[in-house]
Parts: C-alpha cells; structure tokens; sequence
C-alpha cells in the first residue's frame, strides 16, 4: 500500500492495526525475512504509523477502567477522576465517536437521520480549558481528512468544526453568559470540569428535542451541586444516570514514582480530588470505604437472617431508623430505613407497620444511651415507653440501649465496609434506603478550631442515620440459628434492659 493511498483513504477504509498487533498475529519471524522483505515490512511500518497518526480515534484503546463509561449509554454520564487519570480523553474520544458516527456498541442509533449530529464541548475557560486541554487531544485523535472546516474565535481558539458528514462540534467556555447557552438544541455535551448549574440547565433544556446525551469529565474540586443532583442520584440507581470514578492509581502508564512526586505537590485540601476524584467539599469523609460497591438492589430478605432494629430517637426533631439483616456468611444488608417525627405511640405504630410489612422477625432492637436515661419528673424514659407501647399494640419493642463506645462503633462499621476477597460483608439497599446512602456519603469529620474537632468527632450534621447504623453493628452481630438466637434472646431478657458489654458477636 503506498503512502498516498493513506492520505486518500476515507475513514470507514482504515483497519485500526498496529504494526505489533500485525506481526503478533500473522506470527512473523522477522529475523528469518530477506532483506527484500525486511524492507516492505519497514515500508508497512511506516504505513501504520502514518494511519494512526492521521486517524487516532480508530487507533483509541480504553484502559481497563475506562471501558464500562464507553459502553453506558446512559443520558447523564458523570466521570470523577484525580489528575492524569484520562478523564478528558474518554470525554473526547466519546465526542468525535459521536461526531463521525463511529458507534461500536450501537448506541446512536436513535440519530441516523438527524441530518448532522450537533455537540458542544464546553471547558472552563478559552485560553486554557479548551486551547491547552481540548484542542491539543481533538487534534491527536480527529482524523482531519474528514473535517471540512474550522472556525476560530478571535484569540485563535477553536469555535467551532464542522465534518464532511454535517456534524458539528462547538466550543464554548463557562466564562461565557449564561445567555448564550439558551436556545440552542443539539444532541450531544461534554462538560469538562463540574459545570455552572445556569449553564447545564439551559443545556439540558437544548437535548430534549433529540432525546440528547451528556457527559461531564471533572476532577470534582468545586459545583457541589453536582454532587446533590448527579452524584447521588446515580449513586442511588438512577436509570438515566452512571457514575463512574478514575483514580490516580489506575492509570497503568505512570510509574509509581512519578506519581508519588506528582502527590506530594497537592495541597492537602484538594488530595482527595486530584487523586482519587472525590468531591473537595468532602474532604474528611468519615466511612471513606463506603462506595458504589456497597449498593445492590434490593430483594426480600429470607425468614431465617438474623434481623437488627435500631433507632437513633429524638423527642424534637426526626427519628432516624434502620433495619439490617445478617445472612448465614456474616454478611449485613441494610433494607429499610425509616424517617419519622411525632409521639412514642406514634412512631411505635409505624415500626410495627414497616415490620408486618417485611414479615421477618426482628432478633434484636437497640436505641442510644440517651433514651435510656429515665425522665427526672416522669422517672421513665423513651426506651422504657417503648417496650409498654409495644405491649399495648402488641408488637414487641424491647430496645436495648447501645455501647457509648462512639469509635467502637465507628471502626465496626469501617471493618464491615472494607473489601474481603473483592466483596464488602455490608450492603445497602439502593431503593429501600436513599437517606440513609446519602448521609454515608455527607458525614465528615468536624473541620479544625471546633469542640468536635478537639474531641476528635465527626460534625453533628448528616449523622443520624450513621449513628442508627452504629447502634447496629457494633457489636459485630452474626447469624444465629434459631436455636441459638433464642438462648441468646433468654440470656438477654435476664439483662434488664442494658446490653453494653454482651457481644453478638460471639459464636
């Protein structure tokens, strides 16, 4: 094949090989070729190298990680990658795909006939963002054969390319007023970097004509709102949404010192972000373990599982309530959650109606020390009131009050999140506990200069669904066969109503 034949052929005539792939797979000897042969195997080298060079974005191959966002094709796609984490090439890679109808795994169908698909990338500024960052990677992997014109803004940046197939892409800045991103309707956005909220509304407004897609490749440092709206929500099952996140440890082409180096430059502020693609405004993240790994769809639970009931009560705000259940391998799922104000009476009635709903048998009820402290006037308390209420309806609501262990607690959970033989022994129902999920993934360490920071405690803000949860599992409870479950229920019964101390956990 001679090189003008290269500069001629058209993109859908290029065989993405590279000459090492070649050679491996017609399993060429070189050094038994002639000369003759050497030198037509050189000429095809240079061949190769000629194609990619002149059509990168056939020649792409997505590391390991990076593959499941290429096959979403989910309508928000949301990236979180540290630095040098590849994040803004999948985004750009994903644009000319669209852009030049490259669709491996079918998922543009729905734009056959669009007559010329229309994107916008948008980055955080012109000079940087999208002359440093976008351009440099669009002209490594577009194929400028197939691009009919470019546009450029004033300063020299890109504006605007237009291919041969009557698509376009257009680049804009979040410098720009919020005006300009209203009114226009397209098919496809690239958000590199978290967008202004203005400006991602008014750009979701302009997909809804053509059923569009969007994706955002963002080191998470700023737009917490990002968070609330997108992050949590895919984090939750959401079926327009994927999350996916990059770490700085991922990326199989940096060494380990070079990217030790490159760590001890961050500030440790923004270290969580940079290199693990995690929201700045997190930093401080009590159960870091917990992640996407832990949230399954939910099932009904077996009759036999050891099932916990514990509430965090309050007499003037919500009560936070949490049900798990342990399985025959020790593993705990969280499969409801209750959020709920009012009177002992009342909040009683809605326990027992959630648990007739779930028709399993609760082994073990647990509340904080607090509730457990008789009233001076009254001489009793919310955990007694508890167990006379229950009585009276006839649903049984012994609660024994939990350790004030905090860091006991604390550590249980953190022992139960982490990963044993690429799987966590605690699981979380995605559509049965939302508020739950969400304060997991809100509750930080107090910041410095407060009480709580001193004391070394977490702040008291998204914590009481994490506390229900630590009254739980502190004690590390297990499966117990009903036979066992019951001499530990007898043993307990002559306990009073105080359990600090007694471990579940024991065989």
């Amino acid at each position: 094949m001679s090189r003008k034949t290269v500069k001629e052929m058209g993109l859908r005539g290029i065989d993405p090989i590279r000459f090492e792939e070649f050679v491996e797979e017609n399993d060429i000897k070189i050094r038994y070729l002639s000369d003759k042969q050497l030198r037509m195997l050189c000429s095809f080298k240079l061949e190769l190298e000629e194609r990619e060079r002149r059509f990168g974005v056939l020649y792409y191959r997505p590391q390991e990680y990076q593959k499941d966002f290429h096959v979403s094709n989910k309508k928000i796609r949301l990236v979180l990658g540290g630095n040098q984490t590849g994040k803004t090439e999948v985004g750009v890679v994903e644009d000319l795909r669209v852009a030049l109808q490259i669709d491996p795994y079918n998922k543009f169908v729905q734009w056959g006939n669009a007559g010329g698909i229309r994107l916008r990338v948008v980055a955080i500024d012109l000079a940087k963002g999208i002359g440093e960052v976008i351009m440099p990677k669009m002209q490594k992997l577009a194929p400028m054969s197939e691009v009919r014109r470019i546009d450029k803004y004033s300063q020299g940046y890109w504006r605007k390319i237009e291919f041969k197939n009557g698509s376009t892409i257009e680049f804009m800045s979040y410098e720009q007023n919020d005006d300009t991103f209203e009114g226009w309707t397209g098919h496809f956005v690239h958000f590199d970097e978290p967008p202004p909220r203005a400006k991602y509304v008014a750009t979701m407004r302009g997909l809804m004509r053509w059923e569009g897609r969007v994706i955002i490749t963002a080191t998470p440092l700023n737009e917490p709102w990002v968070y609330d709206e997108i992050y949590l929500r895919g984090l939750q099952g959401d079926d327009e949404i994927d999350v996916f996140g990059f770490s700085l440890y991922d990326n199989a082409y940096l060494n380990d010192k070079a990217r030790e180096s490159f760590i001890k430059t961050i500030p440790e502020d923004e270290r969580e972000a940079r290199v693990y693609g995690k929201f700045k405004h997190l930093t401080g993240l009590v159960y870091k373990e917990f992640g996407q790994e832990h949230l399954i769809d939910s099932f009904e639970v077996p009759s036999n599982w050891t099932r916990i009931c514990a509430m965090d009560y309050h007499s003037r705000k919500s009560c936070a309530i949490v049900w798990v259940a342990i399985d025959e391998h020790n593993k705990a799922y969280v499969y409801d959650e209750l959020e709920t104000q009012g009177t002992i009476r009342e909040i009683a009635e809605k326990i027992a109606a959630k648990e007739q709903e779930s028709k399993g048998k609760i082994r073990y009820r647990f509340i904080d020390n607090l509730s457990a402290t008789p009233d001076r006037v009254s001489g009793t308390s919310p955990q007694r009131e508890f167990v006379k209420i229950g009585n009276e309806i006839k649903h049984p609501l012994l609660f024994r009050n939990s350790t004030k262990n905090w860091i006991m607690g604390k550590n249980a959970i953190s022992d139960f999140l982490s990963i044993v033989d690429g799987k966590p022994n605690l699981y979380f129902f995605k559509d049965k506990c939302p508020i739950l999920i969400k304060c997991m993934t809100m509750y930080t360490w107090a910041v410095a200069n407060t009480k709580e920071a001193q004391q070394e405690k977490p702040r008291k803000l998204y914590d009481d669904f994490p506390d229900a949860l630590r009254y739980a599992l502190v004690l590390k409870p297990k499966y117990y066969s009903e036979e066992r479950a019951q001499q530990i229920e007898y043993e307990m019964r002559n306990t009073e109503y105080g359990v600090t101390g007694y471990n579940l956990g024991q065989n």
